[in-house]
């Protein structure tokens, strides 16, 4: 349970596979659009060097790497939790508290990113 301030391990633990499962979404999402700009690609000389489409291409590109950042660091965290689970529930001046927090910053990015980006692809809808 989580107190004003403090963040316990049933708390982390809870938002590690929220986090997990919506970069797996992510991640599933990008690859639909990766597959849709080849598909357009293909289909429209045009488009194949078409600027707009080929950032947007770098971009999802880019989103999915972040993402593999992201799970790396939650993968990170979890392996640590064992060795300070004497700790918990942890204050805001703990080290854990920080990078889970950071997690939540990177998560939230993500998700403005993959909105931004998918506005940015409504003009390639057929």
């Amino acid at each position: 349970m989580t107190h004003a301030g403090t963040i316990s391990i049933p708390d982390i633990d809870f938002d590690y596979k929220m986090w997990k499962n919506r970069i797996a979404f992510l991640r599933n999402k990008i690859r639909l659009y990766q597959s849709r700009i080849k598909e357009l690609k293909a289909a429209s000389p045009e488009w194949k060097h078409e600027q707009n489409l080929l950032e947007l291409e770098l971009a999802f590109h880019s989103l999915r790497n972040d993402l593999i950042d992201v799970l790396n660091e939650i993968k990170v965290q979890e392996e640590q939790i064992p060795s300070h689970a004497p700790d918990y529930p942890i204050s805001e001046t703990h080290q854990d508290f920080d990078s889970h927090e950071n997690i939540n910053l990177m998560m939230k990015d993500a998700s403005m990113k993959m909105d931004e980006l998918e506005r940015a692809f409504l003009p390639y809808r057929l």
